[in-house]
């Protein structure tokens, strides 16, 4: 059974038809747009843009193949408390191999999504780590961990927007 079919069409979902591909394809004539179930329509995307202004959608969903839910999935993931735990951890004990590692992770996960400046940061505090710069490890975390947590609130606020 495909995706399609999983999916429940209400009296009030605008014009919808299957397309050649088995997609679910929405015309909205209100917003004068077609998008496919898995795509994020402009006011969606306006939404996005005003709860999570530390996050370039554009950019996250090229890394997610376009894919609204696979980005979904990852923006879930993401903003998981566990992650940003164990980095404060491997910095409140000074284990800088750990830090690196952490960061290093983190880096790549927030480009994932979106999240540039946050990835910055990691990537600054992940080549501290790794040439020994406990000063610059220092002086950098504590803006690396309000920036996650900026981040993680952005998400948890439109995912609890848009999920519910």
């Amino acid at each position: 059974m495909d995706a399609v079919s999983d999916t429940q069409i209400s009296p009030s979902t605008p014009k919808s038809v299957i397309d050649e591909n088995n997609s679910l394809k929405i015309e909205n004539q209100a917003d004068d747009e077609t998008i496919y179930e898995d795509e994020f329509s402009s006011r969606e995307r306006k939404e996005f843009a005003e709860i999570c202004p530390d996050i370039n959608l554009e950019l996250g969903l090229q890394y997610c193949m376009d894919s609204k839910s696979f980005y979904i999935e990852m923006l879930m993931t993401f903003s998981d408390i566990e992650r940003l735990e164990k980095i404060q951890e491997a910095f409140n004990l000074g284990d800088v191999k750990n830090y690196q590692i952490l960061v290093h992770a983190l880096k790549s996960t927030a480009m994932s999504i979106g999240a540039e400046n946050l990835s910055e940061l990691a990537k600054k505090l992940e080549f501290a780590a790794k040439n020994d710069n406990l000063d610059e490890i220092r002086a950098g975390h504590g803006d690396l961990m309000i920036d996650y947590q900026k981040v993680r609130e952005e998400i948890s606020k439109w995912l609890d927007k848009t999920i519910t």
